[in-house]
């Protein structure tokens, strides 16, 4: 039975191309890849026939059902919910009609098993159900047939190169991803000849795969890992590249977190942060950056920043303008009276979490209780130490991994005594008189004043310079809410409370 595929396929096809910032083929391979991932595979198999220019991908996922079969055919359609998923039904097919004679594609689910041909008749894409051919077990069968052999997917060396440039992270953090229990049987590329791993590098420096964390708990969300080269990398390499599910989201602009390196054509990174998939756009090539989206978004990237910032300090590789300027009691005053300040505004806790004095774990020689120590606000993974065995790291959406995450190993005898710990942002001094900003933001929770801007030698004279410091924090950490923050409304909040202490 012959079928037509709904939609304006002219204009749908157009619109699918311009959606990416790389070729057309490209984007059929990061689709069809995704479409294996979403579909819980843990092999793809890739198979390369230059005489008959044939490119295929067969995957072991769990193969669709008959109405998945049917949407995957339909361009109007995509069974796939926002957030759960990092492709959509078909799109890498859908895009391959564009540049390609025909397309076969065969699928066994457990209670369905079905192939079709999908190709242009005319100026309409039309599919036709056929007996499967190649598929033997559950899984989707994916053949694209070319009309010439100069397509980019007939080519291995570019195919690998492709993957790595979008999908490293399946590689890098391979062990989070079975702790995690997003992938707890891994990912493996077969490619002709060969199984697919990343070459190996000779890195001047490379930091230990570090989780980022949050909360009072320090619960773990996402993983780090930054790397610096002996030689120039390429461009494509170059920066820090965020992901979600294995699939790098921003190749093509990748990020600095504000800073200025030096040496940045030798750095690069990965981030992994699953629950990054709900901020994901409509076509899954960026993140959202605006409403609860943006929220979350925007939590995640201050607590990546401040570790690539403590990165870039622990090298000596983070460029300063300026030199930060010692006031220790000014600055420990200013602390005390804007953690005030800040304590019962709570469009600020997603800022600033409320610390409180707690019973800690320090080290003790008399062996009376044992403890995990570890880093304000990360924690490093040990694969060898670990055997497998760790529990997994919480997303959401996706697996139910909600154990708390233990080091086996780093274990050190400890006795509890009481801590404090401040509420609100450190604050520094720096004079820079190049940069027009009264004060701002630096990592996670570090407001800096600048006294070089002519608003503090102004306050100065008149005798009002604690009300500049106090109204130059309160800016800085403002200018840190997410968009849709009625910021005028917040800062109200905090001179009222300054006005009455």
């Amino acid at each position: 039975m012959k079928h037509k595929s709904t939609t304006n396929y002219q204009h749908f096809l157009e619109d699918l191309a311009d959606m990416y910032p790389f070729s057309t083929e490209e984007a059929v391979l990061i689709e069809l890849i995704a479409n294996c991932l979403d579909a819980k595979a843990n092999v793809m198999e890739i198979k390369i026939d230059k005489k008959e220019n044939i490119f295929e991908i067969k995957d072991d996922g769990k193969g669709m059902e008959p109405k998945e079969f049917e949407n995957y055919h339909n361009f109007s359609m995509t069974f796939k919910e926002k957030g759960k998923g990092i492709g959509f039904a078909g799109l890498g097919a859908k895009l391959a009609l564009k540049i390609s004679d025909k397309i076969i594609t065969e699928t066994q689910s457990v209670k369905f098993r079905g192939a079709s041909i999908w190709h242009f008749k005319g100026k309409e894409p039309e599919w036709e159900e056929v007996e499967p051919l190649y598929i033997k077990d559950s899984g989707t069968l994916v053949r694209i047939y070319f009309s010439e052999n100069n397509s980019v997917l007939l080519d291995v060396q570019k195919v690998k190169s492709i993957i790595l440039k979008h999908y490293l992270p399946l590689f890098i953090f391979a062990d989070f991803y079975k702790l995690a229990d997003v992938y707890p049987k891994g990912i493996k590329f077969v490619l002709p000849g060969e199984t697919l791993n990343v070459p190996s590098s000779d890195y001047e420096k490379e930091s230990h795969p570090t989780f980022l964390t949050r909360g009072k708990r320090k619960n773990p969300f996402g993983i780090c890992k930054f790397f610096l080269a002996k030689e120039l990398l390429s461009d494509e390499f170059q920066g820090i590249g965020i992901s979600t599910f294995g699939k790098i989201i921003n190749t093509d602009q990748k990020e600095w977190f504000k800073q200025q390196p030096k040496n940045p054509e030798k750095l690069s990174g990965i981030i992994e942060v699953p629950e990054l998939v709900e901020c994901l756009v409509t076509s899954k090539t960026a993140f959202r950056k605006d409403g609860y989206s943006g929220v979350k978004y925007y939590n995640f990237y201050r607590v990546a920043q401040q570790e690539f910032i403590k990165w870039l300090d622990s090298l000596g590789l983070r460029e300063k303008r300026f030199e930060e300027e010692k006031d220790t009691e000014l600055a420990n005053k200013l602390v005390k009276l804007v953690g005030k300040l800040i304590s019962d505004i709570p469009e600020l806790h997603t800022i600033f979490s409320a610390r409180q004095i707690r019973q800690v774990l320090s080290p003790s020689s008399k062996g009376d209780e044992t403890g995990n120590l570890t880093e304000t606000g990360t924690q490093e993974i040990n694969s060898e130490e670990s055997g497998g065995t760790q529990p997994g790291i919480p997303v959401s959406p996706g697996p139910n991994i909600e154990k708390a995450l233990t080091q086996p190993g780093d274990e050190q005898v400890g006795t509890k005594r009481p801590r404090s710990i401040k509420f609100g942002p450190s604050i520094s001094f720096v004079s820079d008189e190049t940069k027009e900003d009264i004060s701002w933001t630096e990592g996670l929770e570090n407001v800096i004043i600048n006294k070089a801007h002519p608003t503090f030698i102004s306050a100065q004279k008149g005798g009002t310079i604690f009300y500049h410091y106090v109204l130059s924090v309160g800016f800085a950490i403002i200018r840190e809410l997410p968009p849709d923050q009625d910021k005028m409304s917040i800062l109200n909040k905090y001179l009222t409370n300054w006005g009455k202490i």
